[in-house]
C-alpha cells in the first residue's frame, strides 16, 4: 500500500516527514518538535501500523520514503 499524503491531516504529514528526517529523531524528539506529548506520538505510529498494516516503525518509514511526494 502507498500512503496519500495529500489525503493526511496536517499532522500526520508532519510526524511522517519528522520520521524522515536526516537527524533519526526519537519518538521523545518527535513529540517535542511537535509540540504533543509523547502517547500522541505513539498514537500516530499504531494508527499507520494498524491502517497499513506495517510491522514496526522501519516498515512506517519505507512506507513514506516510497510514497512520499516528490518536491516542487
Amino acid at each position: 500500500r502507498r500512503i496519500d499524503w495529500s489525503k493526511l491531516p496536517a499532522r500526520e504529514r508532519e510526524y511522517l516527514e519528522l520520521l524522515l528526517d536526516p537527524a533519526d529523531l526519537t519518538y521523545e524528539a518527535i513529540a517535542d518538535r511537535m509540540g504533543v506529548k509523547r502517547g500522541t506520538v505513539d498514537y500516530y505510529a499504531r494508527w499507520f501500523l494498524e491502517h497499513y498494516g506495517a510491522h514496526g516503525r522501519a516498515a512506517i518509514t519505507r512506507l513514506a520514503l516510497e510514497s512520499r511526494p516528490s518536491p516542487i
